[in-house]
């Protein structure tokens, strides 16, 4: 994996707090889960370093998977087989290691034993199994894209939703809450607003143009954004002492003359209405009630005694399934299980395979018009009508389909491409996050002599891909003649030597 080419703060510090947030609603709820399906275990049942480690050990295998030249069916078995052996080495161990040696097959035995003859709770291998797939599958998601300030606030948000119904839940439970809930609270508020606002610097570092100078992130930052953190968090905590539910309830209790009144005036005021409406309505309620005075009256239906019907089921002998057949439809639910859980590994992949590999080299924006979604419903088309032909097993390309485009557009676009790739086989790749003006920067301060050519490439680019009018004959022979120029500087210094 090359190392260089991942950036601190989308690569390893936004995953590991995202990774904590999760880690700050799973672990309650999964004590909450064991004390109502798996009482009789003691200990947890995943230990915090698995579910922190799960999801970022997926997530760097999704990455470098993304950065190998495979085929979609060779990246799955990758990802799918690599998932599965986690999760079993997981099972392992958590609740085989004091009684199996890993190379010892009989532990896989034994779990298939608990995993298909279940007592009177659940087992806690089942739930540690759906607990671990679920994180290496979310690992596998946020892999498939550079994380960003709207990916950190949709986990904030569906982390506070989880901790809501959490504290819901507890009110419900006889035993209350899970022990530590409120340090676990306390550190999802503290992490996700350490998220959210490394992320938004990110968007303001993005955001800079040339001639602007862009937020450099410096010590005096950091104590500023954890300073107010603390500052939020303290003030949190005072209000919760000072507003208890006696505080509440002396303030309703002042509001309750002003709806005493509120109250009797709306009873008045309904009971008016009430009132008219019947005296209106009692003449008709007459007249009907003669009318269904004269008519004949039937018969009430008669229904069957279904009590009877049930004691006459009951008393006939049931019919016994054969053992065999019974053990070999729990085994067959275990074996699809695990089927589900590596399509769901695959399914995942391939969603990520099909959006990552667009956003390579070039980035897709949401302008919908009745053009664009003509051309992407042919897209999806051409897509679904190319899985029912045979395809050769040639690695993916990283750039998006032109296929479709205007002349002008497509030919600066293919040029464009052309430059990327040659860049990229002499060691100057572009990175995923590098918009094309960050690039150019980046490109001419590799290549000496490129500034211009680099300049009408990059300008011919953005008006072909972004731009609502085509470009003109003459950008497309400008950016034709600055390729030429920098595919020439580009061989004149040589390839990577590292």
């Amino acid at each position: 994996m090359n190392w260089r080419r991942w950036h601190w703060l989308n690569d390893i510090v936004l995953p590991l707090l995202t990774v904590l947030m999760r880690l700050c609603w799973l672990w309650p709820w999964l004590l909450m889960l064991q004390r109502w399906l798996t009482p009789s275990r003691q200990s947890a049942l995943l230990a915090s370093w698995l579910i922190i480690g799960i999801p970022l050990g997926s997530m760097a295998m999704t990455r470098w998977v993304l950065q190998r030249n495979w085929t979609i069916r060779q990246a799955r078995v990758c990802v799918a087989g690599t998932g599965l052996l986690v999760l079993m080495l997981v099972l392992w161990w958590e609740f085989f290691r004091s009684q199996y040696p890993l190379w010892d097959i009989q532990w896989l035995a034994a779990l298939g034993q608990t995993l298909a003859h279940w007592q009177q709770e659940v087992p806690p291998p089942f739930l540690a199994l759906l607990v671990s797939a679920y994180l290496w599958l979310r690992g596998v998601l946020d892999g498939r894209n550079t994380l960003m300030h709207d990916h950190v606030w949709g986990t904030f948000i569906v982390g506070f939703l989880i901790l809501s119904s959490l504290l819901l839940a507890g009110t419900a439970d006889p035993h209350g809450l899970p022990p530590y809930t409120e340090q676990w609270v306390l550190t999802f508020f503290a992490v996700g607003m350490a998220a959210l606002a490394l992320s938004s610097l990110e968007i303001a570092r993005r955001g800079g143009r040339e001639s602007e100078e862009q937020p450099n992130l410096s010590r005096y930052w950091l104590i500023s954004v954890l300073s107010v953190i603390l500052a939020l968090l303290g003030i949190g905590l005072l209000i919760s002492l000072v507003i208890t539910p006696a505080t509440i309830t002396r303030v309703l209790s002042w509001t309750s003359i002003l709806m005493r009144v509120l109250g009797i005036a709306l009873y008045y005021v309904f009971y008016v209405f009430v009132y008219v409406v019947f005296l209106f309505l009692t003449p008709l309620l007459n007249w009907l009630h003669s009318l269904l005075g004269s008519a004949p009256r039937r018969e009430p239906m008669q229904m069957p005694n279904f009590q009877k019907q049930l004691e006459q089921m009951s008393q006939q002998p049931a019919k016994q399934v054969p053992p065999a057949v019974s053990e070999a439809a729990r085994w067959l639910g275990v074996i699809g299980l695990i089927t589900v859980i590596a399509l769901a590994f695959a399914l995942a992949l391939r969603r990520f395979w099909a959006g990552e590999g667009e956003e390579i080299d070039e980035t897709r924006e949401l302008i919908l018009s009745r053009d664009l979604l003509q051309e992407q419903l042919a897209s999806l088309w051409r897509s679904w009508a190319s899985r029912f032909r045979r395809a050769p097993r040639a690695a993916l390309s990283p750039f998006l389909s032109l296929e479709g485009e205007p002349e002008p557009r497509r030919v600066i676009r293919e040029l464009y491409q052309a430059l990327l790739a040659a860049a990229k086989e002499h060691g100057h790749p572009r990175r995923r996050e590098q918009t094309p003006i960050e690039y150019q920067r980046a490109l001419s301060d590799t290549v000496p002599g490129s500034d211009e050519p680099l300049n009408e490439m990059t300008t011919g680019y953005i008006q072909a891909r972004y731009g609502s009018e085509p470009p003109t004959s003459e950008q497309v022979t400008r950016v034709r003649r600055a390729w030429e120029r920098l595919r020439d500087l580009l061989k004149d210094q040589g390839p990577d030597t590292e």
